[in-house]
C-alpha cells in the first residue's frame, strides 16, 4: 500500500481546521473561529508550497527548510505566487496580512494592531474563498481527505460510506460549515 504525498498531512490538518472554523462561526465565536481558519490557510499554503517543489511528494528534503516552520502568511502565498499568480494579488495579500495579524492577537494580546480592527462574519467569506482556491489549486488526485469525504460522504472513487465509528466522521462539522460557507461542495473533488 503507498502513502500519500506529504504535503497531504497539511491538507489533513488543515481540513479538520476547516470543520472546527464552521462550528465557532456558527456559533459566532468569532475569534476563535478565526484562529481555525488562519490555520487552515496557513497549512492549505504550505501543503501548496511543499506540493510546488515535489509534485509526487515523496522527498522530505523540503520539510527541513526553516521555511516550513514559519507562519508569515504572506511569505507563504508569495512562495505560491511564481505557479499561481492568484497568491500575489493585492488584495490577497493584504486579507493575509491582516488574518496573520488576527491569528496573533487571537494567542498574544499585546501584538498591536496595524490592519484592521478585528474579525466579522463579513470576513467568513473571505476565508472561505481563500481556502477554496488554496484546495482546488493542490494536486489532489484522491480526495480521501477528512473534507473530501465528509463532504460527498464516501470515499472518493467508491461510493462506499467510511467506517462511522472512524474519528474524524462528523456530520454537525460539515453541516456547520455548509451554513457558513454555502459553496462547500466547490472545496472538494467528485
Amino acid at each position: 500500500m503507498s502513502r500519500g504525498p506529504l504535503w497531504g498531512n497539511f491538507i489533513h490538518f488543515a481540513d479538520q481546521d476547516m470543520l472546527a472554523f464552521g462550528l465557532l462561526a456558527r456559533g459566532q465565536l468569532f475569534p476563535l473561529a478565526f484562529y481555525h481558519g488562519t490555520q487552515a490557510i496557513e497549512k492549505y499554503l504550505k501543503a501548496l508550497c511543499l506540493s510546488i517543489i515535489d509534485p509526487n511528494g515523496s522527498t522530505e528534503t523540503a520539510l527541513t527548510q526553516s521555511w516550513i516552520r514559519q507562519h508569515n502568511l504572506e511569505r507563504l502565498a508569495t512562495r505560491c505566487s511564481e505557479r499561481y499568480p492568484y497568491y500575489a494579488q493585492d488584495q490577497v495579500l493584504a486579507n493575509l496580512r491582516r488574518f496573520a495579524e488576527f491569528d496573533q492577537r487571537s494567542r498574544y494580546p499585546w501584538v498591536n494592531q496595524v490592519h484592521g480592527n478585528g474579525f466579522t462574519s463579513e470576513d467568513i467569506p473571505i476565508v472561505g474563498e481563500l481556502c477554496c482556491r488554496l484546495r482546488n489549486d493542490l494536486p489532489i488526485v484522491k480526495d480521501d481527505y477528512i473534507l473530501g469525504m465528509e463532504v460527498r460522504g464516501h470515499f472518493h472513487d467508491d461510493q462506499k460510506t467510511p467506517d462511522p465509528a472512524r474519528p474524524h466522521w462528523s456530520h454537525e462539522a460539515v453541516q456547520a460549515l455548509r451554513q457558513v460557507l454555502p459553496n462547500l461542495s466547490d472545496f472538494v473533488r467528485w
